[in-house]
């Protein structure tokens, strides 16, 4: 049983590890939604995994500037965390962002990334009522995974979408101001 936790636990970490890549960086609360969206204690169990990860110098956590006395905590991969990930067999190709800076929790774009970010998760888990159907797994790209795209198909749109989702047939392309 013990060694299960520990394999149950290991497993989480890099759920954790690998979202963190895909988004640049989450909030607990966020970590919950897209990962345990089905459990009542989603954002209990995230924090306890990225206190984790922050214990193991995995992650770094910032408190969003907003926040004021909610203190809300974001987190981010650090290059331990981000190795840990790329050199996972199954998880390395997901990635496509390799690096990180610590740019990426720049204090004038964190209530807009926070918002883009959860408005992809709710759309990813089906929980926004929308005029059209996204599918069961729908494939999405984030911000911070389109930031690194800077070139082909976004120079013609004229900006870098906050958020990319193809649902069955579509490709919607979402920006929030």
């Amino acid at each position: 049983v013990a060694r299960d936790q520990k394999v149950a636990g290991q497993l989480n970490e890099l759920f954790c590890l690998f979202a963190l890549a895909r988004f640049g960086w989450l909030t607990s609360h966020q970590v919950g939604q897209l990962l345990w969206p089905s459990i009542t204690n989603s954002n209990d169990k995230a924090r306890k995994v990225l206190a984790r990860l922050v214990s193991t110098k995995c992650a770094k956590k910032t408190v969003l500037q907003g926040s004021r006395t909610r203190q809300i905590r974001a987190y981010f991969l650090t290059p331990k965390g981000i190795k840990r990930v790329t050199e996972h067999p199954k998880l390395h190709a997901g990635v496509r962002v390799k690096e990180t800076k610590r740019s990426v929790t720049d204090q004038r774009y964190q209530y807009h990334r926070m918002l883009s970010n959860q408005i992809l998760i709710d759309v990813s888990q089906g929980r926004l009522r929308l005029p059209f159907q996204v599918g069961e797994k729908p494939l999405f790209f984030s911000e911070h995974e389109t930031n690194k795209a800077r070139h082909g198909m976004f120079e013609s749109l004229g900006c870098i979408p906050d958020g990319i989702l193809k649902a069955e047939n579509q490709l919607l392309i979402f920006e929030i101001e």
